[in-house]
């Protein structure tokens, strides 16, 4: 009879342990939990552990996003070949940019194939040329939560090919 229950106790341990039931999340699911409901069941995996080749994929990502951010030139100057990350470039000919505050973090990057997805948090601040903002989207200690799903290109290059966000 011991060895039943002792069987039985350890078929739940293991239920618990594997269902994710006993599961303690880390540090990044428990700083962005209000946005849980918003990226529904890709919200697990924002404490992905990832690994060397993942994250240099990922930081060349993040670069580019930075540049597009940060960019204050005209839009037919702008390069075209950063996927959905083109969203992210704000043009104004009637209030130029004169001054942009921005930033981008990288949470972490899970790469299989030629597709995969990276968590990673952004701000931005444009000013014109008075120093009156134009645009904001969250700031340095409120950064915007964003997923990124990501592929290869014709050309071989990672790129952006959704964006879901929480704003």
């Amino acid at each position: 009879m011991k060895n039943r229950i002792l069987c039985v106790l350890i078929v739940i341990a293991s239920f618990m342990q594997f269902s994710g039931c006993g599961f303690h999340h880390g540090e990044n699911y428990l700083l962005y939990a209000p946005y849980k409901g918003y990226f529904g069941a890709a919200y697990v995996t924002i404490d992905h552990e990832c690994s060397a080749e993942d994250r240099a994929v990922a930081e060349q990502i993040v670069a580019d996003a930075e540049k597009v951010l940060a960019y204050t030139g005209a839009a037919e100057n702008a390069d075209p070949n950063v996927g959905e990350l083109s969203r992210y470039y704000m043009f104004s000919e009637e209030k130029p940019i004169r001054e942009v505050r921005c930033g981008v973090t990288l949470i972490t990057a899970n790469i299989y194939h030629k597709t995969g997805y990276i968590w990673a948090a952004y701000y931005v601040n444009r000013f014109d040329s008075a120093g009156s903002m134009l645009h904001a989207a969250g700031d340095r200690d409120n950064p915007v939560l964003c997923y990124w799903k990501i592929k290869k290109d014709d050309g071989d290059r990672w790129v952006v090919a959704k964006i879901l966000e929480a704003v």
